[in-house]
């Protein structure tokens, strides 16, 4: 597991950090320029009919060429050409997926378009005329008129993105390229943003088979918290320079993975890369430290068959409840949160508050914990403007992705299992059979789901499906007032085929959709927990 660590550095003297800040400009520069002109050939090449990526010819002929053109070795065209290709790559990649949400939306808005010109035509047909109403249509047909030029435009940009596998790069970004062109702007002072944008970090990657795990860039452990780097300027061998030394200070390595990592020892010797990035305000450099922590993972301490801790993540808290190794319930309860309103750095916080405190519970229970593995990308594309407000708040701010990885990094550093399920209707499971029985809210319910499906999945051979409700028990719970699927042998088939259980549910979940008042009255505002 990639694991990294933030740093600072420390200076002893005014001298030292104007010497050690100009060394690392200009080796910051020097990276840039390499980048932007590997990235101008790259482009040039493809143009001329080149595949990316690029054969091996072309490749051992730009880095022979680059060498000598920047005056930089080996080692530092390889990490700006790894830099540059992931840059590359990441536009490629979301490129196909962002066709897919554009050409969704123009499908939308073209049927909204046909439905308010017919509803327009009909009202502009009555005898007695609603002027309030014919120019309410008229503006909402101008607002979707404008909504697919903007799309049609996006799809052009897309398109071509993908055809000439031309990603675009803007250095710098391109929203301030773009704020150079509007009203007021001071270009002198854009001007010094923008070289500021674009010169203001490099990276150093690393490799195994180098000492300290860096060629460039070596670390020495003195005392507690304290590092000293020995850089290398990245020149070639014409004009090499003499390394110059920086202390650092290392923070949230709570692990000690820098103090313990074997580099004195090939065999088991790991790559670290380096990432220095210059501060705004002050002008100083933080650096990055990444490298590999899997072989220093603590000794499990978790049992698969004592049980399971399942979570339902939602966006203003985490659900959770454990289970005994019976699949029956032990305790249920929720961690709460807010993250709206709040910056990228305080939701970080918060979550790392929240994701200790449920790793620290499954510590103690020396259970595993199992997640649902969900997929976001879809319902934020779907998102309507003006509709559903704080359904789109709740979604947009859902950080999922970032509660996954920080609840798989603390697992990791605790020896606890991380699990993954699919999420098939746990919602509707849980509400079913669950919900009213345990008196659990929905959410809690839907973890009892995740839980049991983890844990059985994880000890029984041929996976695990949960039984449909069996119809003289289905007076006991809410599913009194739904109409079960009945057939010759639906509860057995229901048991062995993942496809007829999820058909099962499916018709459950549709009637769930469509149910009466009372449904909801008998199973809504259910609170508590139990232990």
């Amino acid at each position: 597991m990639q694991h990294t660590v933030k740093a600072k550095l420390i200076y002893e003297s005014p001298q030292e950090r104007a010497a050690v800040n100009a060394a690392l400009d200009e080796m910051c520069l020097r990276f840039n320029n390499a980048e932007r002109g590997l990235y101008r050939d790259i482009r040039h090449l493809v143009g001329r009919g080149v595949p990316y990526p690029l054969p091996a010819e072309n490749q051992n002929a730009i880095k022979s060429h680059f060498q000598i053109k920047y005056n930089i070795n080996a080692r530092f065209y390889n990490a700006v050409k790894i830099g540059l290709d992931g840059k590359i790559d990441s536009v490629l990649t979301v490129a196909d997926e962002k066709l897919l949400v554009t050409e969704y939306r123009i499908t939308k808005a073209t049927n909204d378009l046909k439905y308010y010109q017919h509803v327009l035509k009909e009202h502009k047909n009555q005898v007695l005329k609603n002027e309030k109403l014919i120019r309410k249509y008229q503006r909402k047909l101008h607002y979707i008129n404008q909504r697919l030029q903007r799309l049609s435009s996006r799809r052009e940009k897309l398109t071509d993105t993908i055809n000439n596998q031309d990603p675009h790069l803007c250095f710098g970004s391109k929203a301030l390229f773009m704020a150079q062109f509007k009203p007021g702007m001071d270009f002198v002072k854009w001007k010094e943003d923008w070289l500021f944008q674009r010169n203001r970090q490099f990276t150093m990657v690393g490799a195994k088979c180098e000492s300290q795990g860096n060629q460039i860039c070596q670390i020495t452990s003195l005392k507690d918290s304290r590092y000293q780097l020995q850089i290398n300027p990245c020149f070639n061998q014409a004009n090499r320079e003499k390394p110059f030394h920086v202390q650092i200070e290392v923070h949230h390595d709570r692990n000690n993975y820098l103090k313990n990592l074997p580099q004195d020892d090939e065999d088991r010797r790991i790559a670290i890369t380096y990432r220095f990035m210059k501060q705004a305000i002050t002008g100083d450099y933080e650096v990055h430290l990444s490298f590999e922590t899997t072989r220093y993972q603590p000794a499990k301490i978790t049992c698969d068959t004592h049980g399971a801790i399942g979570v339902d993540m939602n966006a203003d808290h985490l659900a959770i409840c454990n289970i005994d190794a019976a699949g029956n319930l032990l305790h249920a309860f929720n961690l709460p949160y807010q993250l709206k309103g709040m910056t990228s750095e305080q939701r970080a916080s918060v979550l790392g508050d929240v994701v200790k405190a449920l790793t620290d519970y499954a510590q103690a229970e020396k259970k595993n914990i199992v997640i649902e593995d969900l997929d976001f990308s879809k319902k934020k594309s779907n998102l309507k403007p003006g509709v559903g407000k704080a359904y789109n708040e709740m979604i947009s701010s859902f950080a999922y992705k970032k509660m996954r990885t920080l609840i798989q990094s603390r697992c990791f550093d605790k020896g606890l299992s991380f699990i993954t399920v699919d999420p098939a209707y746990t919602s509707v499971i849980g509400r079913i059979k669950y919900h009213a029985r345990f008196r659990l809210t929905s959410h809690q319910s839907a973890s009892l789901v995740i839980a049991r499906r983890g844990f059985f999945q994880q000890n029984r051979t041929g996976g695990f499906l949960e039984k449909p409700i069996r119809p003289q028990c289905s007076t006991k719970n809410a599913a009194s007032l739904l109409t079960l699927p009945v057939g010759n042998g639906i509860v057995e088939g229901c048991m062995k085929s993942r496809k007829q259980n999820d058909a099962y549910w499916r018709e459950l979940n549709e009637q769930i959709k469509a149910a009466t008042p009372e449904y909801w009255a008998k199973t809504y505002h259910l609170t508590g927990t139990v232990q």
